[in-house]
């Protein structure tokens, strides 16, 4: 057989959608079933009902067969087009994405509204929920429900948890009935609370060292040439002093007998490489950088947290003065490892352009992501520890495609998407 050209393929893949569509026909097949159910009244009532049910029952179960009708189009698109040989539909599904992003081919976006995860009034706990929607390449990660998910701390500190490693769990809506009645995702998923007991960075609360002379609660140290913080360079230690006085501390984390701040008294760089800490970023993770800040007496400058390549620059006046501020690097594909990866990768902490003030370090938390739904989440502990109900709410809308929907149904993938499509949905 002759091979299929890629917009034969792309006519097949749209044709499958358009028998899946229209077969679910939710507005039509779901109302019409209901609508029969309500009217019923005879003495054969229950055979009534069971005929509609078996109706559903078989719409349902042909929906079923959305991986069978769509996997041998994806992997003919990646044998044909692509050109590469396969490991199954999920790896063909791969070959077929990176071929849409090097040829800018894109299918219907699901036009999804991502929402803030906000945190409820009555919280105790001050800690930041992050959630990353982007996928290395930059494009969005469409593999999701459009629902509300509510999240609730469900372990803390008097109840087999640790402070500031509180366990939260994520509930998202109710699922439908069936594959007729696509609705909530049905998640219960945890997620741990992050410090810096979970940090990949070493040495992170900057509570190891060695100095010529001692420090003590209200009697900070500062650094002479010689001493050393372990597993971090600094450009010039005498410009850095170390601080165990309460107010200077971010925070305790259980473990960490002797809690340090590190205070940076003019323009300063702290470098960790990657080899020496032991950090090793698995390639299909993202990862989350945190850099708590306390800008005194004003400070200026611009501070810059670089993670290998990836790098945030932040105005120093531009930060609240006197407290802790949560520094992170941006919510983007530079948080991806493929983005991050260099030559003698390291983590890079520098004030420059400091004319007045001085900063605080401490805590500095770099964890993975965790992928629930689709997108990938991250709950980092504040300077307050959570307690048993704290919440957060998060709500997600979509104005759905049609093959962008049925590959999520489908596989649970997502092929490159836009407003304005190259390959339009079906009728």
């Amino acid at each position: 057989m002759a091979s299929p050209s890629a917009t034969e393929l792309e006519t097949q893949l749209k044709n499958a959608v358009a028998l899946l569509d229209h077969l679910f026909a939710t507005n039509t097949v779901v109302a019409d079933i209901n609508t029969y159910e309500q009217s019923l009244e005879s003495d054969f009532v229950v055979e009534q009902a069971r005929g509609a049910a078996l109706v559903r029952s078989s719409v349902a179960a042909a929906l079923a067969a959305a991986p069978e009708v769509l996997g041998p189009i994806m992997q003919a698109y990646a044998h044909h087009i692509v050109g590469k040989a396969s490991q199954g539909v999920d790896d063909a599904i791969t070959l077929v994405y990176d071929y849409f992003k090097a040829n800018s081919k894109t299918i219907k976006e699901r036009n999804f509204t991502y929402g803030t995860p906000t945190a409820a009034g009555g919280n105790t706990g001050n800690g930041t929920m992050r959630r990353l929607v982007l996928d290395e390449d930059t494009v969005e990660i469409e593999a999701a429900h459009p629902e509300v998910k509510t999240a609730e701390i469900i372990r803390d500190a008097t109840s087999g948890a640790r402070a500031h490693e509180e366990t939260l769990e994520m509930r998202g809506a109710a699922e439908g009935r069936d594959a007729l009645d696509v609705s909530g995702s049905g998640l219960i998923q945890s997620l741990p609370v992050v410090a810096s007991n979970q940090s990949l960075v070493a040495n992170p609360t900057f509570s190891q060292y060695t100095i010529a002379g001692t420090v003590t609660s209200g009697s900070p140290y500062t650094l002479v040439s010689g001493d050393t913080i372990t597993s971090w360079t600094v450009s010039d230690v005498t410009l850095v002093t170390l601080t165990i006085t309460a107010a200077d501390i971010y925070r305790s984390v259980e473990g960490d007998s002797t809690p340090t701040a590190l205070r940076l008294n003019n323009n300063v760089t702290l470098t960790q490489t990657f080899a020496d800490a032991g950090i090793d970023l698995q390639a299909l993770i993202p990862y989350d950088l945190l850099v708590p800040i306390k800008r005194e007496s004003s400070a200026d400058g611009t501070f810059t947290a670089s993670l290998g390549a990836t790098s945030k620059a932040t105005t120093v006046s531009g930060l609240s003065n006197g407290v802790y501020n949560a520094v992170f690097l941006d919510l983007n594909q530079g948080l991806w490892p493929k983005n991050i990866t260099e030559t003698a990768a390291d983590l890079v902490l520098a004030w420059a352009g400091r004319s007045t003030g001085t900063l605080v370090l401490d805590e500095i938390t770099l964890v993975a992501f965790n992928q629930i739904d689709g997108n990938w989440w991250v709950l980092h502990s504040g300077a307050t520890p959570f307690l048993l109900a704290d919440t957060f709410s998060i709500t997600d809308t979509a104005v759905d495609s049609k093959i962008q929907k049925w590959l999520w149904r489908a596989f649970n993938r997502y092929l490159p998407h836009a407003a304005v499509p190259t390959i339009a949905d079906p009728a």
